[in-house]
């Protein structure tokens, strides 16, 4: 039986959430039972808010998806079984999102929301119970690590989180102090990261490219739509006074005085009879 490790990539040891938060250290040792509670609420509103909207990002997001995330698995996964493994994971991770019957706005929206919670429960301190890291600490560095890391094309909620610098700190002192690379994987991961910065800038050039075309198909809709409104309009304007003049005409609110024109000729034979 082998055990497999994913390669370390982007200036992590794993690209995996789960594999992040775990380490093979006792931190729980000198928490209070109020500090071992916060790891269970934290957890349930990590798991709500930030991986579903991880899992959006990284999975289902197709510029990210197809320019870095599936690059980044597949380069050591054998074929075809690589394709398979891919597929069955991005199911997974639909799945889960549609699930939480959200839009993608929304759940970005919670997603933002429960990283500046977790900005002002860390504060200015160091971590998140105190001096010393606990599985608080370790759990949210699994969520928090692979989002600051990846060269991610299509990075709204990236940049929110690189906006916080107290988390920026503490995924940067976790990795620091706890999780060093050797130098043959920085080695390594020098040589790629101009490949993966290629990839992005490539992919975000398409993205680009993508909003440009669907603003002018917006653009070329909202262009045609004055003409097909003063149409309707028109018509309905044409309709209303039409019926309006039958009511008035029906009611007797408009009355064709045909008895004047009768008078007159009444007034003209009189005065030729006169003559």
């Amino acid at each position: 039986m082998f055990l497999y490790i994913w390669p370390a990539e982007f200036g992590l040891p794993s690209m995996d959430i789960e594999s992040l938060q775990f380490m093979d250290i006792v931190l729980d040792n000198d928490l209070v039972p109020s500090q071992l509670c916060d790891f269970d609420a934290y957890s349930a509103l990590l798991k709500q808010k930030i991986r579903p909207a991880l899992l959006q990002t990284f999975w289902l997001d197709k510029y990210n998806y197809n320019s870095i995330i599936h690059n980044c698995y597949t380069q050591h996964l054998i074929f075809p079984y690589g394709l398979y493994y891919m597929e069955k994971k991005r199911s997974k991770a639909n799945a889960a999102v549609k699930s939480t019957r959200k839009s993608q706005q929304q759940i970005t929206m919670d997603a933002v929301q429960a990283l500046n919670m977790l900005s002002a429960k860390l504060s200015d301190n160091k971590y998140f119970c105190g001096d010393k890291p606990c599985s608080l600490d370790a759990l949210i560095f699994g969520y928090l690590a692979p989002l600051l890391k990846t060269p991610l094309p299509n990075d709204r909620l990236q940049l929110h989180l690189s906006a916080t610098p107290n988390l920026v700190r503490f995924v940067e002192s976790i990795l620091s102090i706890y999780m060093p690379l050797n130098d043959k994987i920085l080695r390594e991961q020098k040589i790629s990261k101009p490949i993966w910065q290629k990839r992005k800038e490539n992919a975000r050039r398409l993205m680009e490219e993508g909003r440009v075309e669907k603003e002018m198909r917006r653009n070329e809709k909202e262009q045609s739509r004055p003409d097909s409104t003063l149409h309707r309009t028109l018509f309905f304007g044409i309709a209303c006074l039409t019926t309006t003049i039958l009511f008035a005409l029906h009611t007797g609110i408009i009355v064709v005085e045909k008895v004047q024109i009768k008078e007159k000729k009444e007034v003209g034979g009189s005065e030729e009879k006169d003559k």
